[in-house]
């Protein structure tokens, strides 16, 4: 706006005191309210008048006095704009989305719009930046700082938000924005340009960057206009002396520090922010901290008394279990107001999409994950040792891969059907630099091979077509359901021989140096990249040469289809995108959840390439990604769950647990001090068995018996419910005694990996406490399904039964294998004969059973699987056949209560001193 910040107070209490007297808002907003401006013709015109005896209103336009009128009724039309946040209560701001052409909202969506962005990518953003602005304030002085935490996804497009927000709040009055970033001055110098490029346009209030701020600088606080047109933008590294500089600079006026709105965005916040000092019960004041995280700390609160006018602190963090697990209180950084979680666009491929979750059903991933087998991670081992081995198999696919895909791309761009781009092959074998240079001369001593290996074209082609049959692009749209780029531009596999086309006669007639090569620099320091494919190493150690370039870099004006093979390890973890990543090969060995979501550079946006991604990885890692994935889902629903009910500040959030630490730990022990185990709740669940120890000859022996043994203590008044052709579906017995049914729960063994079912003894206990022990839900129904047209048959009862066929899914880790799916649609709603639409989920069945007046009872339905089960599919990058040692009995098991899916197990949140916030009582 170009009215100034004081003006515009002084127009708020204007619009206040008129409505106060009974002015209506749509009066206020066309000016018909002052006996002066009866006489004027139009709207504007009346404005005009009303500027001459109002003098704060000077210089403001009229589309801007509306823009002030809709501001002081902005909580009436908030209320429609859908919230997701945790501590949605006691909202009292009054801020508005400017419409007026030179407010900083409308000049931003303009940069989007210039970028290709859609409507509905900008009013994705319109509604979540506004909804975080709702909960801040422009004069914290009697509150004390606000604070919030906004979840992101990992390379979703967070800075879009951020940079929206920045925009509504110059809108709104906010004077200063700092922006915390990551540790390396490159990303903070390309941030920096970044905010200052998408907030650039030709608004009323110009952001204006101060950088590196101190007191030693020439341009100090006391210089700088905090009433005016300006919105002041320091983006900084969380580095302490930078910090503790500019804290010093921002306070060292009194009178100005009074007039600071402050908006504090926290960047990465599980990043250097976190005090991982020990937290012991001092007084906050006492607690010993570190560096970085006691500087943010006077930032957002002031020193020596002196204190801004207005605080707000925001962390934004894809992987925020640092943040809500390790202290509370006042003077910690502990989102105490709001958490906000940001809804990806439909657009965005991330934890979910690629690696499912425990529960199924709640979300399929893209059949693009390949396995490195035991064997090959001996090999890389030894390559990451320096040994001057081959690599190994897994390896040499996913560099296949990215050749036979690159040209692809390159046939797609030859034929006009994308525009010119990088593309990238991420290898990641360890986190230690000296392992990359190994790593780096074995690949490049296979790719020179393959160049002069007349064999290799013709294992290329099987590969090609083994891939496109395992993801074709049907598969990609139907599991993107909701994906919002037209059918007919979403990238499809062109023909083999158009690939074959790129590979003999562009690529492979390179000679070696343009075929592959780092990127190479002239005289002038000046980059060019080779024809073929582009080297990088990129680590903290890495030099380059006078005329070479060794860590990644891409052009910034693709003319063509542009490889780029980069290995690397920490340094690629955050901040940095990976353009156009179509093979990913990954060993780490890393367990904190945190730190592998980091390095998920494979999540975010794949327009234009979208069947072509492949990851590579070893089962451990593969595991870990998905049980994390079910983490993240389990934590978006724990936020949404206490919208407008509470603040974090009276609850943490709860975050799902391993009980093997040795498998996953949510993040470091020293970021999670403050955290405490709740309690185990099973309401409302439904599991599946979808991981068995198929080799395993005891375990599989003792399921087969124990369910013999269960049959056999079940009456013969079993209800047969058959299909509409008259065959079997399933037997089913109601109302069955528990007794009958605990001994084949607690003598059921499932691995150690299943976290759920290899702890059933808990569930037991659980079940008896809370609703045996009221005399709720005492008895139970059982079911078991049958497959007619299987040959592989079993006796149950006088009945003749067709076993279950399910096919190994992925990679199997010492003879442990998932089949990811295990239920049929409409299994359980056998017991009381609704059909699949009612069925669908264990919540569609719980609303049939509630609506019908059925039972309330938990189901128990038990699948025996044939050991000698074959996929009849075509995925075969991901489905196998069985060649199980017995039969597998699978189960699900479905527990009445609240209608809900989530995954269940113990989790942690964390532990709120008392006291620690101060309360207003009503």
């Amino acid at each position: 706006m170009s009215i100034s910040n004081n003006d515009k107070d002084n127009a708020r209490d204007f619009i206040e005191k008129n409505r106060a007297s009974g002015v209506e808002w749509e009066d206020l907003k066309i000016v018909n309210f002052m006996p002066y401006t009866k006489y004027a013709q139009t709207e504007a015109e009346r404005f005009t008048v009303l500027t001459e005896f109002q003098s704060f209103l000077n210089t403001a336009t009229y589309a801007e006095w509306q823009d002030l009128v809709a501001s002081e009724q902005a909580m009436l039309d908030s209320a429609s704009l859908e919230s997701e946040n945790f501590g949605n209560k006691d909202v009292a701001s009054n801020v508005f989305i400017s419409k007026a052409e030179t407010s900083s909202w409308v000049q931003y969506t303009k940069q989007l719009r210039n970028k290709n962005w859609s409507e509905g990518a900008i009013e994705g953003i319109k509604k979540s930046a506004f909804n975080i602005l709702k909960r801040l304030s422009t004069d914290t002085t009697e509150t004390g700082p606000i604070k919030g935490l906004v979840l992101g996804n990992v390379q979703s497009g967070k800075t879009a938000n951020m940079a929206g927000l920045m925009a509504m709040a110059a809108d709104n009055g906010w004077n200063y924005v700092i922006v915390l970033t990551g540790m390396i001055e490159n990303l903070r110098l390309q941030n920096q340009k970044r905010l200052l490029s998408d907030l650039s346009g030709n608004s009323a209030a110009q952001f204006e960057s101060i950088e590196n701020p101190s007191l030693r600088s020439q341009r100090q606080i006391s210089d700088l206009n905090l009433t005016g047109n300006k919105v002041y933008l320091t983006v900084g590294l969380k580095n302490s002396t930078r910090l503790k500089n500019l804290v010093r600079w921002l306070y060292s006026d009194i009178n100005r520090a009074r007039q600071l709105k402050l908006l504090i965005i926290d960047d990465e916040a599980d990043q250097a922010s976190v005090n991982v000092k020990k937290i012991t019960d001092e007084d906050d004041e006492q607690q010993e901290r570190t560096a970085v995280n006691k500087a943010i700390l006077d930032l957002v609160h002031g020193v020596n008394d002196i204190k801004p006018k207005a605080s707000n602190y925001i962390a934004y963090t894809a992987t925020p279990y640092a943040n809500v697990l390790n202290e509370a209180g006042e003077n910690t950084l502990y989102p105490s107001d709001f958490i906000y979680s940001l809804t990806p666009s439909p657009d965005y491929i991330g934890p979910q999409q690629l690696f499912g979750t425990e529960e199924p059903e709640q979300q399929a991933a893209l059949n693009i994950i390949r396995d490195i087998k035991q064997p090959d991670e001996e090999i890389i081992k030894q390559l990451n040792g320096g040994e001057a081995v081959e690599i190994p198999d897994s390896m040499k696919r996913a560099i296949d891969w990215f050749l036979i895909a690159t040209s692809a791309m390159r046939a797609r761009f030859v034929q006009g059907k994308t525009a010119p781009r990088p593309v990238s092959m991420l290898i990641h074998t360890s986190q230690l630099v000296n392992a990359h240079k190994s790593v780096a001369l074995a690949v490049q001593e296979y790719l020179l091979h393959i160049k002069n290996d007349p064999l290799w074209l013709a294992n290329a082609e099987t590969l090609y077509r083994n891939e496109k049959n395992a993801f074709p692009q049907s598969a990609f749209i139907h599991e993107m359901s909701e994906y919002t780029v037209p059918r007919l531009k979403i990238a499809d596999y062109p023909e083999w021989e158009d690939v074959k086309e790129q590979l003999e006669h562009y690529y492979f007639v390179l000679d070696d140096r343009e075929f592959l090569n780092f990127a190479q620099l002239d005289e002038d320091k000046a980059m060019s990249f080779v024809k073929g494919f582009t080297m990088a190493i990129d680590n903290a150690a890495v030099r380059g040469s006078q005329s070479e370039h060794i860590r990644l870099a891409y052009p910034p004006s693709p003319n063509d289809i542009t490889p780029v093979i980069v290995i690397g390890g920490a340094t690629l973890s955050r901040g940095l995108t990976l353009e156009g990543l179509i093979s990913t090969y990954f060993v780490r060995t890393t367990k904190t959840a945190d730190t592998l979501m980091q390095m998920g550079r494979w999540f975010g946006f794949r327009t234009g390439y979208e069947v072509f991604p492949r990851i590579w990885l070893t089962a451990d890692a593969f595991h870990r990604f998905e049980f994390i994935s079910q983490m993240d889902a389990d934590l978006r629903v724990e936020i949404q769950k206490y919208t407008a009910v509470l603040k974090p500040s009276e609850i943490g959030p709860k975050i799902k647990n391993s009980p093997n630490h040795r498998f996953v730990e949510i993040t470091a022990n020293n970021k999670k001090q403050s955290a405490t185990e709740t309690d185990l709740d099973f309401q409302g669940i439904s599991k599946q068995t979808t991981v068995f120890e198929k080799n395993n000859v005891d375990i599989l022996k003792n399921n087969v018996e124990i369910t013999e043994k269960l049959i056999d203590g079940l009456d013969d008044n079993m209800i047969t419910t058959k299909s509409n052709r008259g065959k079997l579906p399933a037997l089913v017995w109601r109302d069955v005694d528990f007794d009958v049914v605990k001994p084949f729960l607690t003598d059921y063994k499932a691995p150690d990996r299943d976290l759920f079912f290899s702890n059933l003894n808990a569930l037991v206990e659980w079940y008896e406490e809370s609703f045996l022990s009221r005399g709720e839900a005492t008895k139970w129904n059982i079911i078991i399904p049958s497959v007619e047209g299987n040959r592989a048959r079993w006796q149950v009862k006088d009945y003749d039964l067709g076993k279950v066929n399910r096919s190994q899914y992925g990679q199997d880790e010492n003879g442990v294998i998932s089949i990811h799916t295990l239920r049929s649609g409409g299994d359980i709603g056998l017991d009381y004969g609704l059909d699949k639409t009612q069925s669908k989920t264990w919540s569609d069945v719980l609303r049939a059973r509630e609506e019908d007046g059925l039972g309330n009872n938990p189901q128990l339905i038990i699948y025996r699987i044939d050991k000698d089960s074959t996929y009849q599919g075509n995925a075969l990058g991901s489905r196998r056949d069985l060649n199980a040692a017995d039969d597998l009995i699978g189960i699900n098991i479905s527990i009445p209560g609240n209608t809900s899916e989530e995954s269940l197990g113990k989790s942690i949140q964390i532990k709120i001193p008392k006291d620690s916030y101060s309360i207003e009582e009503d």
